[in-house]
């Protein structure tokens, strides 16, 4: 185990939970999932807008294309988000999907 000096803080462990919800959600937000989903234009601008603050905090060109990612690089991401989850008290396996 680390010494608690190099362990990482509650907050910090949120914000990596936060971070890797957010990018798997934009990840799985394929336009053809934006239009499915959009049923309505409200829909559709609600998750535009979405998709905005998304590309506006991370950088377009740092959220991955999700055509891009392979069922490995999804069931990484799903395990990241679960032992985060674990560590903060949730359930193992909870990857909140």
């Amino acid at each position: 185990m680390l010494p608690e000096d190099q362990q990482r803080t509650p907050e910090e462990i949120h914000e990596a939970v936060d971070q890797i919800i957010e990018r798997r959600w934009y990840g799985r937000t394929t336009p053809e999932i934006r239009i499915r989903n959009g049923k309505t234009p409200e829909d559709q601008a609600s998750i535009a807008s979405a998709i905005d603050k998304m590309e506006a905090k991370y950088g377009r060109d740092d959220l991955q294309d999700p055509h891009n990612y392979t069922d490995h690089n999804w069931g990484y991401f799903h395990g990241i988000q679960s032992a985060l989850m674990w560590v903060l008290g949730g359930d193992w396996g909870d990857g909140n999907t």
